[in-house]
């Protein structure tokens, strides 16, 4: 059996001493799978919608996907030729992320959050992220969340007060554990 993973920092296990102890490596273990763990810090919407869209579902007997923040988006950066992660903490100065817009762009994408995005722009790339994913995945069994309060109808959402945080605001083993709890009921 192998199950794929895709989402952002949660999915990750950012904060978390030992990656075992991550929801997707839990619910891997009690299912004796294979975990493919495609997240990524700090990544956005259109970064899980992409890798996800790349990947074979057929090659895979359950997908377990988690949107992100709505305000962050990524570009290909052709000067160093990667695609690069964008959202408004990167934009400051000194900013250490590896991915994270290239110095010659951050005063284009400073003018974007002023004077082009919105929060209807963001619904609408959260929705056409979830639609693509969803009807990619097609039969494949598929459940998908997010650390978003509202909108689409998901099956689980992580930002729940009752899974226990980090100082960071990413679950802590507990949170893990019991986020994994609730992804297996509903397998």
């Amino acid at each position: 059996m192998r199950i794929y993973f895709n989402g952002c920092s949660w999915t990750w296990g950012n904060e978390l001493e030992n990656k075992d102890d991550r929801f997707s490596k839990l619910i891997c273990n009690r299912l004796n799978a294979t975990e493919v763990n495609k997240s990524k810090s700090g990544c956005s919407n259109f970064y899980i919608m992409r890798t996800s869209l790349e990947e074979n579902p057929q090659d895979y007997d359950i997908a377990i996907i988690q949107l992100t923040l709505r305000n962050r988006t990524e570009y290909y950066d052709t000067k160093s030729k990667r695609w690069a992660n964008v959202h408004q903490s990167l934009l400051r100065k000194g900013s250490p992320h590896h991915n994270k817009p290239h110095e010659d762009h951050i005063d284009w994408w400073t003018e974007y959050y002023k004077n082009i995005y919105s929060s209807e722009y963001g619904f609408a790339y959260e929705k056409l992220a979830y639609t693509a994913v969803k009807g990619h995945w097609g039969s494949t069994p598929l459940i998908i969340t997010t650390i978003n309060a509202d909108g689409e109808s998901y099956d689980l959402r992580l930002e729940d007060k009752k899974y226990p945080r980090l100082p960071k605001r990413h679950p802590n083993r507990i949170g893990h554990w019991m986020i994994a709890n609730d992804i297996m009921k509903l397998i």
